[in-house]
């Protein structure tokens, strides 16, 4: 009974891992981008704005 549930299984965790590698990749774009551009003095642990800043630049184009 499993191994005809297998298919769905495996495209189910590989939908959820690139799920989760995406957001990973844009919070580290989104944190390096804010780092880049304001300096290391401010530099936002925590991605909130860095991510709201790596949607801007992309995502918008501003």
């Amino acid at each position: 009974m499993f191994h005809k549930q297998l298919p769905v299984v495996v495209w189910a965790l590989g939908l959820l891992g690139s799920w989760a590698l995406g957001l990973l990749g844009s919070w580290a774009l989104g944190l390096l981008g804010s780092w880049a551009l304001r300096g290391n003095d401010n530099f936002d642990l925590v991605g909130a704005n860095s991510f709201a800043l790596y949607i801007r630049l992309v995502i918008r184009g501003e």
